[in-house]
């Protein structure tokens, strides 16, 4: 399989990166010179429209090729194909702004490696607390490369029961970066865990032989936590522990078609150790999706900050399109996603996400 993605993004990069900006906690504000972004990761900002719109709940649970949200654990027991995603984001802010992400993946019986790579670069005249009128023009680029590895535990453990799938996996991050002149620079080690449990429905109903799905999942972020190595001074990089939990129903399956319809209901928190001011903040996501007769997905996210540090978010999101094996294409796929951001800080944002696949 190959799959090449291309979307585009509004003020999305912005956001995120003023996030910490404008945030009344003038602390954050102050501390942002020197951690630039990595102390967030871009990988941790929303790559395509899907996940924006679930309000990243499914973040702990993800799997395929998209490597920003990989839980190294899905590597594992992810469909057996090979798969390309390239992606050129520009962020139609009126600034100077790019990014460029290339996720590639493969999955044999059992085992799973991927590999997901992004750079980009902003620039703005950065406004903070103590200087709402600007302190000048800044320049924030990053490099991040993640190389992982999941395995699925049927391997060592035979007797797993067929009703389940338990990956594991490890992954190798790689930041380099730099804001104004402080550069920076990172590695560090990912962990994470996933198990899908399904409950074929029984009985005289019209769900019967309908898939019920349960699907939880755990990732742990800089888990050494790593320093972030800078000219003048080194700052410890903080943990980002998190658990998700969904439900997943499909009913009225179709052999060639797929199931008449899909709904994904999906939870998580994120703990966030920011490790540059000793604080530490609790961030709740929820997320819904409905996809009706394999062509149209709707989708919505809430956020919930408990600290009030500024992320809350609340968003909607849209998407057309046939994936593989499907009864028109068999052997390709394509979608479109459109969702809209409306963050507690910063106001409203778009965001589009095209997507394509091929089998041979």
């Amino acid at each position: 399989m190959v799959n090449f993605k291309g979307g585009g993004f509004r003020g999305c990069l912005v956001s995120a990166l003023l996030l910490i900006i404008a945030n009344p906690d003038a602390r954050a504000a102050r501390e942002f010179e020197h951690v630039g972004l990595a102390g967030g990761q871009v990988r941790f900002i929303p790559t395509d429209a899907r996940a924006a719109a679930m309000g990243t709940a499914y973040t702990a649970l993800a799997e395929g090729t998209s490597g920003a949200y990989w839980n190294m654990g899905a590597l594992g027991i992810s469909p057996q194909y090979s798969g390309l995603a390239v992606s050129d984001n520009d962020y139609l802010t009126g600034e100077d702004s790019e990014l460029y992400s290339i996720d590639s993946y493969s999955g044999f019986e059992g085992f799973g490696v991927g590999l997901h790579m992004t750079q980009y670069k902003f620039e703005s005249a950065i406004r903070t607390v103590d200087h709402p009128e600007g302190d000048g023009t800044y320049t924030v680029s990053e490099k991040i490369g993640l190389l992982g590895a999941g395995l699925n535990m049927r391997k060592l453990i035979p007797r797993l029961s067929q009703t389940m799938e338990w990956g594991v996996g490890i992954g190798l991050v790689f930041v380099d970066g730099g804001m104004s002149q402080s550069d920076y620079s990172n590695w560090d080690l990912d962990f994470g865990t996933q198990f899908i449990v399904d409950l074929p429905l029984a009985g005289p109903s019209a769900l019967a032989g309908s898939p019920l799905s349960f699907r939880f999942g755990w990732t742990l972020r800089n888990a050494t936590k790593g320093t972030l190595k800078q000219e003048n001074k080194d700052f410890k990089l903080g943990r980002r522990d998190r658990a998700g939990l969904a439900l997943e129903v499909k009913i009225a399956e179709d052999p060639q078609f797929g199931p008449l319809f899909e709904a994904v209901l999906a939870g998580e928190r994120r703990k966030v150790f920011f490790g540059a001011y000793q604080g530490e903040d609790s961030i709740d996501q929820f997320g819904i999706e409905i996809r009706g007769a394999g062509i149209v997905s709707f989708r919505k996210g809430i956020i919930f900050d408990e600290n009030n540090m500024g992320y809350d978010i609340d968003s909607w999101g849209i998407g057309i399109g046939l994936k593989p094996g499907n009864r028109i294409s068999p052997n390709m796929g394509a979608q479109l996603d459109y969702t809209e951001v409306d963050y507690k800080v910063l106001g409203e944002t778009e965001q589009f996400t095209v997507s394509g696949w091929i089998v041979f």
